[in-house]
C-alpha cells in the first residue's frame, strides 16, 4: 500500500506548478526528487524514459547508477537478489524535491532485514549500529567507486563480506583468508571452530592455557615482520618434535633431549616416576635408596627440596654418632663403615680394626661393635664412636 500511495503521489500535479505553467504540467507529472533535480526539463525526459522501448528505464538507470549495475550483474547485495525487477517499482520519482527515492520496507534503516542483502547479521554483528559498518573508510568494494558524482546516499553500497575487509588480520596473511573456518561472529577468542587436536600437536596439560602467540610468534621460531614492523606468526611447519624446540633445557643436555621420558605437560615438576631413570642423574639410586619414594628425598613445594643436597649422607640422614666418628684418629664419613644395603651391619670388619690403635685379639674379636662403642651422652669407651 505504501508503494501504491507513492506512485499515486508521483502522478499528482502540484497545484502551484499547474497554475504557474500549464504546458509544463502536461509534460511532467511533478518535480523530480532532489538527487535527480539536475535532470529536470521537458527536453531531457528521454535520458531516463528512453523512446518507449520495453524496460528502457531500468537499462538507463543502470547506465547512470553503475554501482547498482555492478552488484546486480554479480547477483550480490539487495539489488543482486532483485535484478529482474524494474527500478521504478521500488524507486518512483516526480513526487517532489523532498521525496525519498530510497524507501525501507521495514520502516527505517535500523529495522532492515539484512539477510535480504545476502549478509545475515549474527551474534556480535547484530548489536552494531548501521554506521559502525557503513562508514566511508570501510567501503572497499569496487562498487563504491562507481556511484554517480555528487551522490548523497552512497553509504549503503560498497562493503565486502570478507572479515579482513572490516577487521585487521592478526595472522597477517599467515593463514587462509576465510576466518570463519576457525572463528565465529561472537568474539575473536576463543576460536570455537578450531581444534588443536586436528594438528600434529594436540595440546594437553598446561599447554592448553598458553596464548597462541607465545608459541607461534616466539623469537624461537624466527617469525618474519611486515613492512610496518608487526610480527607475522608462524603456524605451519612449526618445530615441535622435542620440548627443547620451545623450552630451555634446565639440564643443559645432560639428560638427553627426550624430556617427555620424565616430565609431563601438567607441569615441569610433574614427573613420570615409573619411567624416570635416576641413574641418568648425578646420584644414581642403589641399595635401599632404590625403594624410597620420590617424596622421601624431594620436597617439590620448595626450590631447595626439588634439588636436595646429596654430597654427604648427613644431607638426608641423621648422624647417630653426632659427628664423633673417626678412623685411625681421623674423622670418617658414613660411607667408610656403612653401605647402601642398610645402615646395619656395618662394612667395617674385624680385620680393618687391626689398622687402629687397638687391634682386636682373642675374644675381643667376637664382641659386637655396640658392646664397646655404646652411646653414653655422646661419648663411649675409647671415645664413643672413635676407633
Amino acid at each position: 500500500m505504501a508503494l501504491v500511495r507513492r506512485l499515486l503521489t508521483a502522478l499528482v500535479v502540484p497545484a502551484a506548478l499547474a497554475l504557474a505553467s500549464p504546458a509544463a504540467a502536461q509534460i511532467s507529472p511533478g518535480p523530480l526528487a532532489r538527487p535527480h533535480a539536475g535532470l529536470e526539463g521537458a527536453l531531457r525526459c528521454r535520458e531516463c524514459h528512453g523512446s518507449g522501448e520495453t524496460d528502457a528505464m531500468s537499462r538507463l538507470c543502470a547506465g547512470c547508477h553503475k554501482e547498482v549495475a555492478w552488484l546486480a550483474q554479480r547477483r550480490r547485495g539487495l539489488h543482486g537478489a532483485q535484478r529482474d525487477k524494474a527500478c521504478a517499482s521500488c524507486h518512483p520519482d516526480h513526487a517532489g524535491r523532498e521525496f525519498q527515492l530510497v524507501s525501507w520496507a521495514e520502516g527505517k534503516p535500523e529495522r532492515f532485514d539484512h539477510a535480504r542483502a545476502g549478509w545475515k547479521l549474527e551474534q556480535s554483528h547484530r548489536t552494531l549500529a548501521c554506521d559502525d559498518c557503513h562508514a566511508d573508510e570501510l567501503r572497499r568494494s569496487p562498487a563504491a567507486a562507481l556511484a554517480p558524482a555528487g551522490s548523497t546516499e552512497p553509504r549503503w553500497i560498497g562493503l565486502e563480506t570478507s572479515c579482513a575487509s572490516c577487521h585487521t588480520d592478526v595472522h597477517r596473511g599467515a593463514l587462509a583468508e576465510n576466518c570463519l573456518e576457525c572463528h565465529d561472529q561472537r568474539k575473536w577468542t576463543p576460536a570455537p571452530r578450531f581444534a588443536h587436536d586436528s594438528t600434529g600437536y594436540p595440546l594437553t596439560g598446561k599447554h592448553v592455557q598458553v596464548a597462541c602467540g607465545e608459541c607461534h610468534a616466539s623469537p624461537r621460531v624466527a617469525p618474519r615482520r611486515t613492512a610496518a614492523g608487526d610480527t607475522i606468526p608462524v603456524y605451519r611447519d612449526l618445530p615441535h618434535g622435542q620440548c627443547s624446540d620451545c623450552h630451555a633445557d634446565p639440564h643443559r643436555g645432560g639428560l638427553g633431549r627426550a624430556c617427555g621420558d620424565c616430565h609431563l605437560t601438567t607441569g615441569f615438576q610433574e614427573v613420570t616416576r615409573q619411567a624416570f631413570d635416576h641413574a641418568r642423574t648425578r646420584y644414581p639410586l642403589r641399595g635401599r635408596h632404590a625403594a624410597v619414594r620420590c617424596e622421601g628425598c624431594h620436597d617439590f613445594a620448595t626450590a631447595a627440596g626439588r634439588r636436595p643436597a646429596f654430597a654427604a649422607c648427613t644431607s638426608c640422614h641423621r648422624d647417630p654418632h653426632a659427628g664423633t666418628a673417626t678412623l685411625a684418629g681421623k674423622p670418617a664419613d658414613c660411607g667408610a663403615c656403612h653401605g647402601l644395603a642398610g645402615f646395619t651391619p656395618a662394612t667395617y670388619t674385624v680385620a680393618r680394626h687391626a689398622e687402629t690403635r687397638y687391634p682386636l685379639e682373642g675374644r675381643h674379636r667376637q664382641v659386637r661393635c655396640a658392646g664397646c662403642h655404646a652411646s653414653r651422652g655422646g661419648a663411649g669407651p675409647a671415645g664413643g664412636a672413635r676407633t
